[in-house]
């Protein structure tokens, strides 16, 4: 074991598998880390699978990837959001009512900040549904490079 796992308490992760019934899995635990250390960075599968290599000595199928992903946004640990095109991109939940912008011409995603007062009427407006249990909000604005 190395130093990088103890640095990261993963009491939510371990609930999920709890809760889900589940065995521990390094390569689960593997791509969970990556996301705790990427906390605010959208991640497509491909670019996980890449950061994947760098942190985990075995390979890991695609597939499992995306097995793993599924777990995760069913246990609410990470929030899927999917671009124009239908591209997924995964990022980890840190709050709740998180703002999310898309730049409806070159696809770009990014984190929006909102204050404390912002935070709390969404938190209060967005009720969560069956299929997301954090409620988030997606705006679609022009990003910086395309304005």
């Amino acid at each position: 074991m190395n130093l990088w796992e103890f640095l990261v308490p993963l009491t939510k992760y371990e609930a999920c598998l709890k809760r889900k019934r589940v065995n521990h899995s390094r390569a689960r635990e593997a791509i969970y880390r990556i996301f705790l250390d990427f906390e605010n960075t959208f991640m497509s599968v491909s670019s996980l699978h890449k950061k994947l290599d760098d942190y985990y000595p075995k390979k890991v199928s695609v597939n499992t990837i995306y097995r793993h992903l599924n777990l995760f946004v069913a246990c609410d640990l990470v929030l899927l959001i999917q671009d124009d095109n239908k591209k997924a991109y995964y990022i980890l939940v840190d709050s709740d009512a998180p703002v999310f912008n898309i730049c409806p011409k070159c696809q770009a995603i990014g984190v929006e900040e909102v204050t404390q007062a912002q935070q709390k009427m969404l938190c209060e407006m967005l009720k969560p549904s069956k299929h997301n249990k954090t409620p988030f909000v997606v705006l679609h604005k022009l990003c910086d490079k395309c304005s």
